[in-house]
């Protein structure tokens, strides 16, 4: 079974990587499975 958490906030340093680290954390020891966790950022850039 695959579980998808997502997290997102357009702000930074808002702690969206560990909200992200620590629930898929939680998660994989509550069920007592190893976990994957991937980082996939977009970078935007603005153009005045």
């Amino acid at each position: 079974m695959t579980i998808t958490i997502v997290v997102g906030n357009f702000k930074g340093g808002v702690g969206k990587t560990k909200v992200s680290v620590m629930a898929s954390w939680e998660l994989a020891f509550a069920r007592e499975k190893k976990f994957l966790f991937l980082i996939w950022t977009r970078k935007v850039t603005q153009i005045n």
